[in-house]
């Protein structure tokens, strides 16, 4: 009887280490998770900053152009 007892307390802790394993370890491959999801988000916003002034720039030198092309075509009628 005390054989029986003394494998379910084993039993019992045993368990219990490895569910306190399990938990250390899911912990740590969220932490990962989410520090590897903040460096794509970092990474995401500088380069849509980037595209974002590159097409500004972009549309204002569109509009510069148009608006000296119209400019320069008035100009020549007068």
């Amino acid at each position: 009887m005390d054989n029986i007892v003394t494998i379910i307390i084993i039993a019992v802790a045993a368990l219990a280490v490895g569910f306190i394993i399990a938990k250390m370890l899911e912990k740590n491959n969220a932490a990962t998770a989410i520090a590897s999801a903040k460096k794509e988000a970092v990474s995401i916003i500088k380069n849509a900053e980037k595209d974002g002034e590159s097409l500004k720039k972009d549309k204002m030198l569109h509009v510069a152009f148009c608006l000296s092309s119209k400019t320069l075509h008035l100009s020549q009628h007068f």
